[in-house]
């Protein structure tokens, strides 16, 4: 039963081409602006509405709270029908609603039905208007497709699956750490929840996957550093972009390519579930999925990758945003330490001790972080200080070999047992191979009376 469902969903789009998928009643002009308009009321017959699109604007076409009977919105690419680039319907009285970004300016048309084409058979009115994109310049767009993918990213009609998608450096192009990504759903129930679902992200080498089959573990295959895991929970989808905020910001190269995991582990299934747009590019995204468990094997290699944002947040352009740098005595060690706040390109750390704060010697060196802009907290041990005054200095090392120093920072490591002076019994200081009975003065500013 479900292959012959999925069977329908993929042959949909081209049932209606060349003309609507019922001859209309009416053909009306409509101009979407920023202020919501309403179209007369109809009682029957299927009514079209022509208009211009804007690439970059984003339109919205309702029925939402203006009808209480069955309505079915369909978005064609002409304005004489064609191709539906975009559907919605309103699941037992929730009412329609497409929610569509323009990919290329052109003219194109909205058809109110009931479900199957019929003819409305109830007052209803339809609600538009036009937003413009108000996008961020740190939010990446890649894709401007309008095929629809069901499998990909989440697949809501098996209990289980996983897909991977690959997005090339040259479509991102931006410094920073991800913190948000945006799927475009086409159609689905109003508040579809999806839960127990899992986000993984990686940099990989891969521009796509080299073979028809892909194996499941990514992990081992196709990355050149360790996945992070991004988000873990669930997973709500309407119609129009749909923002996720990752747990856990995603610390982007800008050199590798990117490869994006999206686990389902839901348990349950439904016949109406999300589709997402996408653009065909060949070999990138990889999927499996079954009812009953985990698909833990391979799966099988797509070129229907869906349309995605990405948000990033800007790292600051210093190497290093340094906040603390100290040290004290610990016993037998000196403990030196210091925070960062943010870091850029940092590659290591040196740490140098000195007693004269002329000469300096390398204790040791320490891997930085990279770049981030969360707090990094360093310790360096040193056992081999002097019994004086010792003096650090801290080098930060980018990876293009620039260097910037911190200190230096002083640690007092005389003990009370030297001493510093010797006084007869007539409180003058006298040499230290001095006999007979004498004060001893500490460096901590103790004495003590011996016979020598």
């Amino acid at each position: 039963m479900k292959k012959f469902i999925l069977l329908l969903l993929s042959i949909l789009p081209f049932i209606a081409t060349s003309q609507y998928c019922n001859t209309v009643s009416s053909n009306e002009i409509i101009t979407p602006t920023s202020t919501i308009q309403y179209t007369t009321s109809y009682g029957n017959g299927r009514r079209a509405f022509n208009f211009s699109a804007t690439a970059g604007v984003t339109y919205t076409f309702s029925t939402i709270g203006l009808t209480s009977v069955d309505t079915y919105l369909r978005l064609y690419d002409s304005p004489t029908g064609g191709t539906i680039i975009a559907f919605n319907d309103d699941t037992f009285g929730l009412q329609s609603e497409i929610v569509w970004e323009c990919p290329t300016t052109g003219d194109y048309s909205i058809l109110l039905t009931r479900y199957n084409c019929r003819a409305l058979n109830g007052s209803t009115q339809l609600a538009y208007e036009a937003t413009v994109s108000s996008d961020p310049p740190n939010l990446v767009t890649i894709g401007a497709g309008t095929g629809v993918v069901y499998d990909i990213p989440s697949y809501g009609f098996y209990e289980y699956s996983w897909s991977t998608m690959i997005y090339q450096q040259s479509e991102i192009d931006m410094e920073g750490e991800i913190t948000q990504i945006r799927f475009n759903v086409q159609d689905t129930p109003a508040d579809y929840t999806m839960p127990n679902q899992k986000i993984y992200m990686a940099h990989t080498t891969l521009s796509s996957f080299p073979n028809a089959s892909v194996e499941e573990a990514e992990e081992s295959n196709h990355v050149s550093s360790d996945w992070i895991l991004v988000y873990d929970g669930t997973l709500v989808w309407n119609v129009g972009w749909n923002e996720i905020t990752l747990d856990s910001p995603f610390s982007w190269n800008n050199t590798d390519n990117l490869l994006i995991k999206v686990e389902n582990y839901s348990g349950t299934y439904s016949w109406d579930y999300p589709g997402f747009y996408y653009t065909d590019n060949p070999g990138t995204v990889a999927y499996n999925w079954q009812d009953g468990s985990y698909p833990f094997t391979d799966g099988t290699r797509s070129s229907e990758r869906p349309n995605i944002k990405l948000l990033f947040e800007s790292i600051t352009t210093l190497p290093v945003e340094l906040t603390e740098f100290n040290g004290e005595n610990i016993d037998e060690y000196n403990s030196i330490y210091w925070v960062t706040v943010s870091e850029l390109n940092c590659d290591f750390y040196k740490v140098y001790r000195s007693t004269d704060n002329e000469n300096w010697q390398l204790v040791t060196t320490t891997q930085g972080s990279g770049t981030t802009v969360y707090m990094n907290e360093y310790e360096v041990v040193d056992r081999k200080f002097s019994n004086s005054i010792n003096y650090y200095k801290l080098y930060q090392v980018d990876y293009n070999g620039e260097t910037t120093v911190y200190g230096p920072i002083a640690i007092n490591n005389i003990t009370s047992t030297e001493i510093v002076k010797l006084l007869n019994i007539l409180g003058q200081e006298v040499p230290f191979d001095t006999k007979g009975l004498v004060l001893e003065v500490y460096a901590d500013g103790s004495s003590s009376k011996v016979y020598r």
